[in-house]
């Protein structure tokens, strides 16, 4: 059995998935994607597998929410459980050293950025981890998970989050 999520090992998905896993398919495997967006393109590969997703799910490439995403692949996505897991601790923050006016997030949390960063140009990628990346090119703000931080980046912390999620698993027809 194969469950499919959003990678790498650092995102609240791969971890949320490991605790599924763990707590359910102890046998399983877990195979991580680039992008939800990446698994949902190639569902006809991956029939009988599962596909582990939070409810905030939103793509900005896909034009997709959770609910959006749920209707659209009726046909080929079967809710098959659901569960509450943590996200990793949240920090919305700003560079001492850019000034682009650039910020980085995940599509589904585009507005808490925009929250506490009114001001930031937002540019969604496909995890708050790539967000960061992407934040020490030339981002000013970022909203990822306060883990994702490295101790050179002298950043102001504009707000700090610790977040329930529902994650639901579904089986691929």
């Amino acid at each position: 059995m194969k469950i499919h999520t959003l990678g790498p090992e650092q995102t609240d998905s791969s971890e949320a998935c490991d605790y599924y896993r763990r707590q359910n398919l102890s046998d399983a495997e877990i195979v991580l994607h680039q992008s939800f967006e990446s698994i949902l393109e190639h569902l006809e590969e991956y029939r009988g597998d599962l596909f582990v997703v939070p409810a905030a799910f939103a793509s900005d490439a896909l034009h997709l929410t959770w609910g959006t995403m749920h209707y659209r692949f009726l046909d080929r996505l079967d809710v098959e459980a659901s569960f509450v897991y943590p996200l990793s601790e949240m920090v919305c923050i700003r560079s001492r050293k850019r000034h682009t006016g650039i910020g980085y997030t995940h599509a589904a949390t585009k507005d808490l950025l925009k929250k506490y960063a009114p001001e930031a140009r937002s540019v969604s990628v496909a995890s708050k981890y790539r967000a960061y990346e992407r934040y020490l090119e030339d981002g000013e703000y970022v909203l990822t998970n306060r883990k994702n931080m490295v101790e050179e980046d002298d950043a102001e912390i504009l707000a700090e989050f610790q977040v329930k999620m529902v994650w639901c698993v579904y089986r691929i027809k």
